[in-house]
């Protein structure tokens, strides 16, 4: 359990620690320690021991406990996520909150704050939060409001910020994904209000991919729409209900334009779906005899160059000039003496 070494482990070492202290002198003297005598009751060492250590432990009790009545309630659909999962989840969460916050109460309590000075402390944080955790106090309702109207479960696949991701977790604070990529990150819950999610799963994980080609103007169309057709129906994910469509999208310049739109059912498989069937097209396209387009462009060159006017050589020129056609370095051609005008 992932709260092995958080809990048990801290547990286990606090009992040891005050047993061996308790053999070098008695624990409850050590503990009546007075440390500040500010409030009217002092604040001795072990009700500091107790705030902490003590809040400490129940804070990650309450998270085993958690986790142990998601194990019992929170059943894992076995196709797709499922509404009922995570509103349980939801209330184990918020349960576990209220049980921390008690547990807060309970330390400062255990500190000599009574309820006068609990309501000054409590207005005290009222205040600092409404300043300083805006972020935190918008991640804990964003979470909530994610948890009780199913906007978005544990399973669902989703696209934010051009990513395509798996949801693991919808926590109070946060959202566990898990990309494509198998990489694993946290999302704040408050980006969900305010950023565009796309979900590929919230009523059914059936979505159509389009696939542009371009062929070679030399083939009908009606070749190539049924190249393209018995290309998509050999791959197995491609369904036949919605049936696969050629769309005839006009010509280029030398070449039709074409776009296969294909349904299959399980998102993540974007990428490795269109390779495959790119290899298909391709096997069918050389089967068939239909080549790719050839795109043709007309040059014209325009001959602006300043050509020197014939010179006569002299006797000690003609010795010494090169062959007939030979570039120089600068790029400009020569002419030998009696070369054509």
């Amino acid at each position: 359990m992932r709260y092995h070494y958080r809990f048990v482990g801290p547990a286990y070492t606090v009992i040891v620690v005050a047993w061996l202290i308790n053999l070098l002198i008695p624990i409850q003297r050590l503990l009546d320690v007075p440390v500040w005598s500010g409030f009217t009751v002092p604040i001795t060492l072990g009700a500091i021991f107790i705030a902490t250590v003590g809040l400490y432990l129940w804070y990650d009790g309450t998270g085993v406990l958690q986790d142990v009545l998601e194990a019992i309630f929170v059943r894992e659909p076995a196709v797709g996520p499922s509404d009922s999962s995570g509103t349980i989840a939801a209330v184990i969460a918020i349960f576990r909150y209220v049980l921390v916050s008690l547990g807060l109460l309970i330390a400062l309590r255990v500190l000599g704050f009574d309820s006068t000075m609990l309501a000054f402390v409590t207005a005290g944080l009222s205040i600092g939060i409404g300043f300083g955790s805006q972020a935190v106090i918008s991640n804990l309702m964003s979470g909530i409001l994610l948890l009780f109207d199913h906007s978005l479960r544990p399973g669902d696949i989703i696209s934010i910020e051009g990513q395509m991701s798996i949801v693991n977790r919808v926590g109070i604070r946060a959202t566990s994904v898990t990309t494509l990529n198998n990489v694993e990150v946290l999302i704040p819950n408050s980006t969900f209000m305010t950023a565009n999610v796309t979900t590929f799963t919230k009523t059914d994980q059936f979505i159509r991919i389009l696939l542009p080609v371009e062929t070679a103007d030399s083939h009908t169309p009606h070749q190539v729409r049924e190249a393209l057709l018995k290309a998509a129906k050999v791959h197995p994910w491609v369904v036949d209900e919605p049936a696969p469509l050629v769309v005839f999208k006009g010509n280029g310049d030398t070449s039709h334009l074409f776009e296969l739109a294909v349904w299959f059912e399980d998102p993540t498989r974007t990428l490795k779906l269109t390779s495959e069937l790119y290899f298909l097209i391709f096997d069918e396209f050389s089967r068939v005899g239909i080549g790719p387009a050839t795109p043709q462009r007309d040059l014209q060159i325009l001959n602006t160059w300043p050509w020197p006017a014939k010179e006569v050589a002299s006797e000690e020129d003609t010795q010494t000039q090169l062959p007939a056609g030979t570039p120089l370095l600068g790029g400009q051609p020569t002419y030998a003496e009696g070369s054509a005008d």
